[in-house]
């Protein structure tokens, strides 16, 4: 027998369906496989050179890993000479743009929350470490830039007050335009906003498309209910980024020592490609496995119309024969030299 629910169970269960649709999630991030690909350099074709973030299904980096955790594949065929290099932070020059949400709600505590969250990972910085200050409502304003861990930073942040509308994807060119050039090993763009979009003139697209050719990940923080979390994550999975959610003000902190945390640990795989046809592209994957957690990701590169030379192992003789020839020639033509003068003043005191 079939039993029909009663007006009272349809409304409860509905309350409970409600209730966890509305829920504002914690902080970790809801974006992102336990590997993300960073970004790839192939000007030593056919050595190839990976950068990897590998996290938990927490968010948080994995340390520790060799290259036995990795696999990497091309079109399917497994590479060899895999190698995998840690990178400490020190070794790191890290280019930041930390973005903040100053659109009237974000008045009161959650603008408070935010200089707190953005003056304590700037104090987390090294001296080689650069980092610029942005605030959006409904104009984008560049704050202050500073080098490594300025004190003058909780100057420039306690300047900031909130007011506006929310120009989020203006904000996002802007901040990507700002790293493009920056002299880095890591570029990141953090943006904490607490609402949707109201006055860009960008759409979600093209600031996608700007931060994708600028090759920066992006780290989205969303505070509260009202943020747009789908139109987040998605900013994040296509720059190899993460969207975080935090419904406490006061997780802000925690949130961004996350994001830095992240952003340093890396890992740095280099490996010989089985070769293609120049100007082809060709699809890489990246497989981690550790403790029994395992996650992947690929990219495409286009390999180079004009490959690297070989090394010769005659390199090194080559160009040592070179030089001491050019040497040898340079004393015979000074010994001449030194002759033909002494011979002219034998002549002249003859």
């Amino acid at each position: 027998m079939v039993r029909t629910p009663t007006l009272a169970q349809k409304i409860g269960a509905l309350l409970v369906v409600l209730a966890i649709a509305g829920s504002t999630g914690d902080a970790h991030p809801e974006q992102g496989a336990a590997v993300t690909v960073l970004r790839w350099d192939v000007a030593s074709y056919p050595e190839v050179s990976v950068y990897v973030a590998v996290c938990d299904e927490r968010g948080n980096p994995v340390p520790g890993l060799n290259a036995g955790n990795f696999q990497v594949s091309e079109e399917g065929e497994p590479v060899g000479g895999l190698t995998c290099t840690v990178a400490r932070p020190d070794e790191q020059r890290l280019a930041l743009v930390l973005v903040i949400d100053t659109s009237g709600s974000m008045k009161g505590a959650p603008l408070v929350a935010a200089k707190r969250a953005v003056l304590d990972l700037i104090s987390r910085l090294g001296p080689q470490d650069h980092c610029t200050v942005t605030g959006f409502s409904a104009r984008v304003t560049e704050i202050a830039q500073f080098r490594g861990n300025d004190s003058s930073a909780a100057r420039a942040l306690n300047a900031l007050r909130a007011r506006g509308d929310t120009a989020l994807f203006d904000a996002v060119v802007h901040a990507a335009e700002r790293v493009r050039d920056a002299t880095a090993d890591r570029k990141a763009v953090v943006i904490l906003t607490d609402g949707r979009d109201t006055a860009s003139a960008t759409a979600r697209s093209e600031a996608i498309s700007q931060a994708q050719k600028s090759g920066v990940a992006l780290y989205l923080i969303g505070l509260g209910p009202r943020c747009d979390r789908a139109g987040l994550k998605a900013m994040a999975a296509a720059t190899g980024g993460a969207a975080y959610f935090t419904g406490a003000p006061d997780e802000l902190s925690h949130i961004y020592r996350q994001v830095l945390d992240r952003v340093r640990c890396f890992y740095a795989l280099r490996y010989h490609s089985p070769g293609g046809n120049p100007g082809s592209r060709r699809t890489f994957r990246v497989e981690v496995v550790w403790d029994g957690v395992s996650g992947a990701d690929s990219r495409q590169y286009i390999l180079p119309t004009r490959l690297a030379e070989p090394r010769s192992p005659w390199g090194w003789l080559r160009a040592h024969a070179l030089a001491l020839g050019v040497g040898t020639l340079i004393l015979i033509n000074l010994l001449l030299a030194t002759a033909v003068i002494v011979i002219r003043r034998r002549h002249a005191f003859g």
